[in-house]
């Protein structure tokens, strides 16, 4: 079996799952971001200065890190196993998900100008 060239059916189907994937990571991540902040009013109020050049840093990070889902896709279809590979990327992309919101919780009280270590030693 030849590797998929530029334009073949599976590519075609593995960039249709991925970037709609990538819609919902991106609101996953920015309801996290204003859940966190307390809104979009709290979010704008007290960011740090310098805070919304850290935001987008870290918006575009998280879509850097969204871009490694393509190389289990990229090895699968080299490997000729797209079909097996295919019921794994909901879960991945669940996955992947929870991360990024997970790291968007952390690091948001940062942006606000929180303590990242509130628990001080007695």
């Amino acid at each position: 079996m030849p590797p998929p060239g530029p334009d073949t059916p599976a590519l075609r189907d593995a960039l249709r799952f991925w970037e709609r994937g990538r819609l919902l990571y991106v609101l996953a991540l920015a309801a996290t971001v204003l859940l966190v902040a307390g809104g979009p009013a709290g979010l704008a109020g007290r960011l740090v200065p310098g805070g919304w050049l850290g935001l987008f840093s870290l918006a575009v990070i998280a879509n850097l890190l969204y871009c490694l889902a393509y190389v289990p896709e990229g090895l699968a279809m080299l490997l000729g196993v797209r079909h097996g590979w295919r019921p794994f990327r909901p879960p991945l992309l669940v996955l992947g998900t929870l991360l990024g919101c997970l790291a968007a919780w952390a690091l948001t009280p940062v942006l606000l100008g929180a303590d990242p270590l509130p628990i001080r030693p007695d």
